[in-house]
């Protein structure tokens, strides 16, 4: 399933669309550690970009826990979820 909540969605090509139960074709690039702000201070998260069928950036720390999500909303705006 498209659950961004578990960390083997990175290596995933094909996703369960949760909404309609068709799959999505996703590609996904690790770019590598980044600092990212996880209850007021700063943590090393790895940073993945997912594209095809399904557009996240993604962030998930050293215990695979997803600590920011970033995607475009139906209006073009950035929605960010971060943990706090």
């Amino acid at each position: 399933p498209a659950s961004l909540w578990d960390h083997d969605i990175v290596t995933s090509r094909t996703l369960l669309n949760t909404l309609n139960g068709t799959q999505m074709a996703i590609n996904v690039r690790d770019l590598g550690p980044e600092q990212v702000m996880v209850h007021g201070r700063p943590i090393a998260a790895r940073h993945f970009v997912l594209t095809g069928q399904l557009e996240r950036e993604l962030w998930y720390d050293d215990a695979g826990i997803l600590v920011q999500a970033k995607f475009k909303g139906s209006d073009g705006s950035d929605i960010v979820y971060a943990l706090r």
